[in-house]
């Protein structure tokens, strides 16, 4: 079941800080499941990963 920014449903597992994000409800994320991408062949810090799951509302 993946669910989305329409369900109350929210993951207690994924906490999110993005409230530009349509899957951010109140501090969570309403998915199952995220992707994280990395911005460099080679992360060695948090800024160079990315929720690919976002999607702007």
């Amino acid at each position: 079941m993946e669910t989305g920014s329409n369900s109350e449903y929210k993951n207690p597992s994924i906490s999110c800080s993005v409230n530009e994000c349509n899957y951010n409800s109140s501090s969570y994320c309403t998915l199952d499941k995220i992707k994280v991408s990395k911005d460099k062949r080679n992360a060695t810090c948090i800024e160079e990963t990315n929720c690919s799951s976002f999607e702007t509302k």
